[in-house]
């Protein structure tokens, strides 16, 4: 195995999903918005940018979004929440898992993980 030599410090943290229909997307875009106040990081989320959309919208909060890959994300991150798609959606809402739910939740995780072994993230964080 090969451990990536570029700067850690000059990378995002990828953030995976959690579970859809649970508190994850939430806490998600809390952070985001509470990037400045808490001095955050760069980071990104991995998973279904319509379900962000979504919501957003539930939540009555105003969240730009960005499709995005790992390169972008640090680019768009002071402007918008970079979303890296994982190939998957889901129609779970909140409070109500459905069958899309898992694959999408490991499917984000095993993005994240290839992420940081490419030298595309410098940390997985995980959703609950």
């Amino acid at each position: 195995m090969t451990i990536p030599t570029t700067k850690p410090m000059t990378l995002p943290l990828a953030l995976t999903l959690g579970e859809p229909a649970g508190i994850g997307p939430d806490i998600t875009l809390a952070a985001w918005l509470a990037r400045h106040d808490l001095n955050l990081p760069p980071f990104y989320v991995i998973g279904d940018i319509d379900l962000f959309k979504a919501r957003a919208k539930q939540l009555n909060l105003d969240v730009a979004l960005a499709s995005s890959s790992p390169d972008q994300s640090i680019a768009h991150f002071d402007q918008a929440l970079p979303v890296v798609d994982c190939g998957l959606h889901t129609s779970a809402t909140p409070g109500q898992p459905d069958n899309s739910s898992a694959p999408i939740a490991i499917e984000s995780i095993r993005h994240a993980v290839r992420d940081v072994m490419a030298g595309r993230a410098r940390a997985i964080v995980t959703n609950p």
